[in-house]
Order: structure tokens, then C-alpha cells, then sequence
């Protein structure tokens, strides 16, 4: 009899002290709380532990305090062909990555916060559509397909 009561204290100290999942909360951000747009393409996570989110209406960088868009205006230096950001990448050296809703491709630096268009997008007649791909190795490419 003693050891059924033992038994029934350690399976229940067992189950009590058990928890399936963590506790999760998600909290919803939308363009009210600064995002350019609220229709999200693509979400990456920087080593610097940034958000990067690609939008129709350009990318956003979140600290976790809050939002920095970046997007072709007429008043200022971005050299993007199309404000909807479709696919982002981060490579190696920190770089971002990006193809553009009419398949131009781009490199971001966050640190000087510039973006140059990918060598060979640029030239005579030379719109190419891009695909891009990492191995597992972390090695980062873009692959282009000539008109």
C-alpha cells in the first residue's frame, strides 16, 4: 500500500512538472506600427539579430524596437527599379540580397546603407531573370537566365 501512494506522488510530481511547449507570444506588427506594407514576401534574421522584411513597398529593418524603410522615392539616392522586394538573402560578408517584382537583382550593404544592382544587370539590353539559392555550406549565388 505504501509503495502505490509513492508511486502515485512521483507520477503525479512527474506530470505537473512536465510542459510540452514554452510559453509563446506573438505580437502582430502592420504598417500602423511603421512597416511600409503589410503584404511580407520575405523575413530574415541578420547576425546582428535585425529583422529584415521584404515588402511591396521596400524593405524594412526591425531592432525590436522599431521600423527603417528603405525604398526608391524620388527624393532621394536608392537606385532600386521597383519598390516590391520578392525574395532576400543574407550572404556571408553581411550583404543583402535582393530580387526586385521585375527580376533585377541588388546588393545591400546595412552598413553604409546603399544598394548597388547586381554586375551584369545594368548592361546594354541585359535584363536577366534571377534565381537565387544558398548550399549548405552557406555559400550564396544568383544565377541569371538572358532574354
Amino acid at each position: 500500500m505504501m509503495k502505490k501512494i509513492l508511486y502515485l506522488i512521483l507520477g503525479l510530481i512527474g506530470v505537473l512538472s512536465v510542459k510540452a511547449q514554452p510559453d509563446c507570444f506573438f505580437t502582430h506588427y502592420s504598417s500602423e506600427d511603421g512597416l511600409s506594407q503589410n503584404t511580407v514576401m520575405s523575413i530574415l534574421q541578420d547576425r546582428k539579430g535585425n529583422i529584415w522584411l521584404a515588402t511591396w513597398d521596400g524593405i524594412n529593418k526591425f531592432n525590436g524596437y522599431s521600423f527603417k524603410t528603405y525604398k526608391a522615392r524620388l527624393d532621394n539616392r536608392i537606385v532600386l527599379s521597383h519598390n516590391r522586394v520578392d525574395h532576400m538573402l543574407e550572404d556571408k560578408y553581411g550583404f543583402l540580397w535582393l530580387q526586385t517584382y521585375d527580376n533585377h537583382a541588388y546588393r545591400f550593404d546595412p552598413r553604409t546603407e546603399t544598394f548597388e544592382r547586381a554586375p551584369g544587370d545594368d548592361e546594354e539590353g541585359g535584363h536577366s531573370q534571377y534565381n537565387e539559392y544558398q548550399s549548405p555550406s552557406g555559400w550564396f549565388g544568383m544565377v541569371a537566365d538572358g532574354d
